[in-house]
């Protein structure tokens, strides 16, 4: 009886290759455009047959094409391409048992796969292609990445977030870091299968590397609301990271944005805000003089890409009234020492002392209200404190 395209199986061998293949492909998937045609065309053929075209035509359709960032969209709809590929295979099919090649081979039908390693690569497809869409949705974060990574020098360009929202981002990303930097493609321990043959062989069981239920329902929970439990988490995703080469295209990616906007762009400003909050605040018992605010609002001129202009008024206005109070300071002095015709000097002790009390108590903050703190608290404006 001849075959005809309509009653064809699809080889779970070719659908393995070219999952692998996609998995830890090599391109650069924050650059601008589209996923060069060269690379698409590189990978091992599809395995989609004609009475697929409908389903997968309808793939990717939700996409915005205004999106800078093609190529995560591009990359999402291959993906999904290959989920909805895998609905057709039959993993446990004789013709799948024996023959092939090993991982890393580029001729022959593919590596051996078992129900088990389809489930498995199919996970490490989901849990790809929720990233990539996570990521195509996160324009403003993007955008910071690239001029942080020197992508762009563009001064128009906008790259501009706040701190809530760059935290979000960051919280966001180590949560998706964890969940896949335990899945690897093309593990020794996960191609290796339990399968008892004819002849009575045992093989081993596959390792899927799956994350648990509750992980995979884990999408909108941000476990880590604060800026000390995110430093935790990123240092322990940075120190980890590096210690397994065989990542998957989205693991690399997520890990560079992420590392980058954390420790490039996150910390330094975490930093620079920590002591500002101090400066304002008075949280320490530290005294900081006028050329101490004057440097960190001139050190604020290079955190250009994160919105800290509210620590800057406060810092400015507490800078205006430290002038202010200086400029008080010694005119009060000077009256005090200031000679009248006769020889006498031009303004009475009292007013003089009246003047530095009031000044001293603005300091000290005894003359506000209960709860009230002066915006002087923590100055030292004739000088810095030896």
């Amino acid at each position: 009886m001849p075959l005809t395209p309509k009653i064809v199986r699809p080889s779970v061998r070719a659908w393995t290759k070219r999952t692998l293949a996609l998995l830890s492909c090599d391109v650069d998937l924050t650059n601008e455009g589209t996923i060069p045609r060269e690379i698409v065309d590189s990978l091992p053929p599809s395995t989609d047959i004609p009475k697929n075209e409908n389903k997968l035509a309808c793939v990717g359709e939700s996409g915005d094409e205004n999106n800078p960032y093609m190529r995560l969209i591009q990359y999402e709809k291959l993906l999904e391409t290959q989920i909805q590929l895998a609905k057709q295979l039959s993993p446990h099919a004789d013709d799948d048992q024996s023959g092939g090649t090993v991982d890393g081979e580029d001729e022959g039908p593919g590596p051996f796969a078992n129900k088990s390693y389809v489930k498995h690569l199919r996970n490490c497809l989901g849990e790809s292609m929720k990233v990539c869409d996570w990521l195509s949705r996160e324009v403003d974060a993007l955008n910071v990445f690239k001029r942080v990574n020197g992508g762009t020098q563009d001064p128009l360009a906008s790259a501009h977030i706040s701190k809530d929202s760059m935290q979000s981002f960051l919280v966001h990303g180590a949560t998706f870091l964890q969940r896949i930097l335990a899945l690897i493609p093309n593990k020794v321990d996960a191609v290796s299968n339990e399968h008892h043959s004819t002849n009575g062989r045992k093989r081993r069981r596959a390792n899927t590397n799956e994350p648990s239920e509750q992980q995979q329902n884990s999408d909108n929970i941000l476990p880590m609301v604060s800026s000390d439990s995110l430093d935790e988490a990123m240092n322990s995703i940075l120190n980890g990271s590096g210690e397994d080469k065989q990542q998957m295209l989205m693991t690399s990616t997520l890990n560079q944005i992420v590392s980058v906007l954390y420790l490039d762009l996150w910390q330094p400003n975490q930093d620079w805000i920590k002591e500002a909050e101090d400066m304002i605040y008075g949280k320490s018992t530290k005294f900081y003089s006028i050329e101490d605010i004057e440097s960190h609002v001139q050190a604020s001129q290079k955190l250009t890409l994160f919105d800290i202009s509210s620590w800057r008024i406060d810092l400015e206005a507490k800078l205006n009234r430290a002038r202010f109070f200086e400029m008080e300071a010694w005119s009060a002095i000077k009256a005090c020492t200031a000679l009248d015709e006769s020889g006498n000097t031009a303004a009475s002790s009292d007013s003089c002392l009246l003047a530095l009390n009031r000044l001293q108590n603005e300091l000290c903050s005894t003359t506000l209200a209960a709860g009230e703190q002066s915006i002087m608290r923590n100055m030292n404006p004739l000088g810095k404190q030896s």
